[in-house]
């Protein structure tokens, strides 16, 4: 693939996927403006119980077979033969544990004195997650194999589904949860029967006992990680829900709005994973380090003052977007953008383990955070509702950083987070706003700081060559270096 095809594939992808969560940020808010309060906040329980039980169900599976993927692929072995081998075990695994649960569910719902009207709920949401882990685990499978743009077109396509599907429900006076996730199944179960047509439309891949096997291995290697990763990422809504379901609309509208600046990260991360991965697997440390330091220069000079910006505009916008029936979510957001940008210098931990075969070492990565972390989330939710789950989650942030930067000085990998001068004037900026309450103010003076701060050299001369020689040329000289 010349050095141009690749530029236009990469920026294409990450536009698409920016497009991608611009359009599912907006789907959150006509929903939040559409729907009462109390409605929301189930819809979000269920889309929270959604990813619980979708995690927990693969087992790893999806995780143990991406790796296998990413070694095969550098190998140049049969790819899809792991992918169609891994499906076939997670197909079996969530048949059986997705029927058990329709079975018992009338039991269980009796047993604990659920409100009879929620049945049909959670059985829909049974159902959005067999598809749901359908889908991802063929997008996944895209993405490891290098098929990054089908994947975002596909993901898209699907996106603007549910986003049409919820306004035509919204003319039909039909804005019930139930119709809301019935919309969302057919969402993603289209594209996911068109991505196992990709797939495998040229493949002769066969049941293979030896490749299953070498599967359930790496998934029974990986499993505390994969246990610690549900426990630290999809607990919050349903234990919220546990309490207020109003609780859980705040806080899932602090979340969207949050989590705006990963929009940018997620299209980088997506292209990154195969990337990161595959430097992994070539054991080539130094082309890691760089890739790394670009990125985390550009998060700490740049994404860092745009996220103090968000801070600053987060009463007027919240109020904007979603009304002032979710005042409360205002202040749930800060400790969640602090926390989006932390997460954003650690965002390629997966990829790195993944590809330096450090399954072991991941395990005591995650371990090690969600040992922290879950008792801490559990103690603030129980004291301070959705707040303690915003402050939980940048708490998150900060342990996930430190255990990060810990594994790659490990591995002779060095992320510069030096020149903390940088750090303090957005911070201090912040700070002024606090006090003054100047929103305008403050936010000239931080679009200033990120002008100036590409103009005098506050990112890396490194960051700015090749970022300037990207543009110039209109091809990938230098990221091509790094990446290829």
């Amino acid at each position: 693939m010349s050095k141009m095809r690749l530029l236009e594939k990469s920026a294409i992808t990450i536009f698409l996927i920016i497009l991608n969560n611009a359009i599912a940020f907006l789907i959150n808010v006509f929903l939040a403006r559409t729907m009462p309060t109390l409605e929301f906040g189930k819809l979000q329980t269920a889309y929270g119980f959604t990813a619980l039980i979708f995690n927990f169900i693969n087992l790893g599976i999806v995780f143990a077979t991406n790796k296998h993927i990413l070694h095969a692929k550098s190998q140049k072995n049969n790819v899809n033969s792991y992918i169609f081998n891994g499906f076939i075990l997670m197909l079996i695994i969530s048949a059986v544990f997705l029927t058990s649960c329709f079975i018992m569910l009338k039991p269980i719902m009796n047993l604990f004195d659920f409100n009879p009207a929620l049945e049909t709920v959670i059985q829909l949401t049974l159902v959005l997650v067999f598809f749901n882990l359908l889908y991802f685990f063929f997008s996944m499978s895209l993405i490891i194999s290098g098929k990054t743009l089908k994947y975002s077109i596909i993901d898209v396509a699907s996106i603007i589904f549910y986003a049409l599907g919820s306004i035509i429900l919204f003319f039909l006076s039909s804005m019930f949860v139930e119709n809301v996730i019935i919309i969302r199944i057919i969402s993603l179960a289209v594209p996911a029967i068109i991505i196992i047509f990709i797939i495998f439309r040229n493949a002769k891949a066969k049941i293979s006992f030896s490749k299953m096997k070498e599967i359930i291995k790496t998934a029974r290697i990986s499993f505390i990680t994969f246990i610690s990763v549900i426990l630290m990422s999809y607990v919050s809504k349903p234990i919220i829900g546990l309490i207020s379901f109003e609780q859980v609309a705040y806080f899932s509208i602090a979340m969207n709005y949050g989590q705006i600046i990963l929009i940018v990260a997620s299209g980088i991360k997506t292209i990154l994973l195969s990337i990161i991965g595959s430097l992994g697997v070539d054991k080539n440390l130094k082309k890691i380090n760089t890739g790394l330091n670009i990125f985390s220069d550009v998060v700490l000079k740049i994404v860092l003052p745009l996220a103090c910006i968000l801070i600053i505009l987060s009463k007027v916008t919240i109020l904007f977007l979603y009304s002032e029936t979710y005042t409360p979510a205002v202040i749930l957001a800060v400790p969640i953008i602090i926390g989006a940008v932390i997460n954003m210098l650690s965002i390629n931990d997966s990829a790195l383990f993944t590809g330096l075969d450090k399954l072991k070492d991941y395990n005591i990565y995650n371990l090690a955070k969600v040992i922290i972390y879950l008792p801490l989330l559990l103690f603030m939710i129980i004291n301070l509702g959705a707040m303690g789950a915003s402050l939980s989650y940048a708490a998150l942030s900060i342990i996930s950083l430190v255990a990060f930067l810990f594994f790659t000085r490990k591995y002779g990998i060095k992320m510069k987070l030096d020149k903390p001068l940088t750090l303090i004037i957005p911070l201090t900026m912040l700070y002024i706003f606090f006090v003054t309450n100047n929103f305008l103010l403050t936010s000239l003076l931080l679009i200033l700081y990120v002008l100036l701060s590409v103009k005098f050299n506050i990112i890396s001369a490194d960051t700015k060559k090749t970022m300037i020689t990207a543009l110039k040329t209109r091809n990938l000289n230098k990221i091509a270096e790094l990446i290829n």
